[in-house]
């Protein structure tokens, strides 16, 4: 989900202190509450190359746009905003002709996340492996990232490190709902 959640306040069970187990298959949601969501959504980017001066901590070469899609399934914990799950996403770089791949899990707090996952790419008929780590920062349904992502190039026998910047469109749809069913002023 890379990030809070928000849930709509319709398919929630009535009652004070009732529990509310399931909302509307993928319902969109629209305020933050205890349970598992499905974020879809899309990533536009810029992504740049190592650096030949292999003295830099940062790549700082040649930058290229980036889109692709990207899919979550996240826990929300509830009032405390902690939230954790998995991501999977596609991306293409578009003038070097590159795909990645990648997956893994995710954590955070309110609107604060991180996340880690193994990375697969083809890139001029090459098929490599590597990792990725990628913080981010959710308001409302849009995420911003910063990432940082190495994959192995055998011939050369060494690691070509990549940053990406960006932003995730994404909506967050409800599965499930597992706490109250929201603050007391929300409550009928």
């Amino acid at each position: 989900m890379s990030g809070v959640g928000l849930v709509s306040s319709e398919g929630l069970a009535a009652g004070r202190g009732r529990r509310a187990s399931r909302a509307e298959p993928l319902q969109l949601a629209t305020a933050p509450l205890e349970g598992r969501y499905l974020s879809l959504g899309l990533n536009l980017g810029l992504g740049g190359d190592e650096s030949a001066d292999q003295h830099e901590i940062l790549p700082q070469g040649d930058t290229y746009p980036v889109v692709g899609l990207e899919a979550s399934i996240v826990k929300l914990g509830g009032r405390d905003f902690v939230w954790f799950g998995g991501y999977a996403d596609l991306v293409q770089s578009l003038p070097n002709r590159a795909t990645r791949i990648s997956l893994g899990p995710e954590v955070g707090w309110g609107p604060l996340g991180l996340d880690l996952g193994l990375l697969g790419e083809l890139r001029r008929g090459q098929l490599g492996g590597g990792f990725q780590v990628r913080g981010l920062l959710t308001i409302a349904y849009v995420t911003a990232y910063a990432s940082f992502h190495a994959v192995y190039e055998r011939g050369e026998r060494r690691l070509r490190e990549n940053a990406q910047v960006g932003l995730l469109l994404k909506l967050p749809f409800i599965m499930e709902l597992t706490g109250n069913d929201g603050p007391p002023s929300r409550r009928r």
